[in-house]
Formats: C-alpha cells, sequence, structure tokens
C-alpha cells in the first residue's frame, strides 16, 4: 500500500483547523487549568501544535495506549498515564487524532473518571464517517470529518509509518 495522491487535509488547512479549535478551548478554559492528555502516537504533532496556542493555564501530560494491532482496529489492551499530577477533581481534556471506532477515547473517559476527574471533554482532530458501530459519546472539540479509509499523517499511521507527513491523506 501506498499513500494517494489526493490530499484530505493540507497543512494550512490543518493549522487553520488547529487555531479555531485552540480559540474556542481558550474560551471555554479560561477559569480553569485543565490537565492536557495526549494520547500516543497518534496525537503527540497535534498536541504541541494545539498547546502552543493555548493561553490558559494548563499541565501537559500523555497516555500510552495499546489498541491496534497490524491492519485492525481493536480493543485497548494496555494504557499507561504520563502525567505528574493527580486526576482527583481536577478537569481533563483529551487529544486524539482521530475517531473510528471509539474504543479507545471511550475507554480513556471512563479510566479518567476513575481515578476521580471532575470533568473530561474531548478534542479530536478527525473524525471518520461511517456506518459500523462506535462508542456513543460527545466529541466537545472536532477539526475535520473525514471519508472512511485508512488515514495517514500528520500523527496518523499505518503500522508506524506515515506519522510525519505535514498533511493528511490516506492509502490506496
Amino acid at each position: 500500500m501506498k499513500p494517494a495522491d489526493e490530499i484530505l487535509a493540507s497543512e494550512e488547512e490543518i493549522q487553520k483547523a488547529i487555531t479555531k479549535l485552540a480559540e474556542t478551548i481558550n474560551q471555554d478554559y479560561r477559569e480553569k487549568e485543565p490537565i492536557i492528555i495526549a494520547v500516543l502516537n497518534g496525537a503527540y504533532i497535534f498536541s504541541a501544535d494545539l498547546t502552543r496556542q493555548l493561553n490558559i493555564k494548563h499541565t501537559l501530560g500523555f497516555a500510552g495506549v495499546k489498541s491496534t494491532t497490524g491492519d485492525k482496529t481493536g480493543k485497548v489492551r494496555e494504557c499507561n498515564f504520563f502525567v505528574d499530577d493527580d486526576f482527583t477533581g481536577r478537569d481533563i481534556l483529551l487529544l486524539d487524532d482521530i475517531f473510528d471506532s471509539g474504543e479507545t477515547l471511550s475507554f480513556l473517559v471512563h479510566e479518567l473518571l476513575e481515578k476521580g476527574a471532575r470533568e473530561v471533554k474531548t478534542c479530536i482532530l478527525v473524525r471518520k464517517i461511517h456506518d459500523r458501530p462506535r462508542e456513543t459519546m460527545n466529541i466537545d472539540y472536532l477539526g475535520f470529518e473525514m471519508p472512511d479509509k485508512w488515514l495517514i499523517g500528520y500523527g496518523m499511521d499505518y503500522n508506524g509509518r506515515y506519522r510525519t507527513l505535514k498533511y493528511i491523506t490516506y492509502l490506496e
């Protein structure tokens, strides 16, 4: 498989979407100090670009989640949080690159609430459009909706490849 020639979101379009997300998050969290948790490995680029545009007080941490094997999306098998702060009574903003089945995000929201978070909101760069079953949950901040293809670029990968593309495309 190789990357398609079609670009679904250019570097410029991605940055405009991130700026819009940051403006909304800055407004919504102006009186709060959230812990922002980026889901590894996919959201690392997204989290860097987004958090540099935030002017609110916040802590940045990461969640290491294993849920994908080969070319199939599966159940969450492992989760580790890399955050210096305690979640008890805190507002959490989860950042992820893609919302497909919703398994990962649903798992993380549940885990964070179990660990005492006051509130957990979600910020997703891309939600895939499809009719397959998926977790029913609210996405609080969304950058793009894209077709049901294996998306790559801007953090999204296929077996660890293509994450550093500056744009979003898909595998042919």
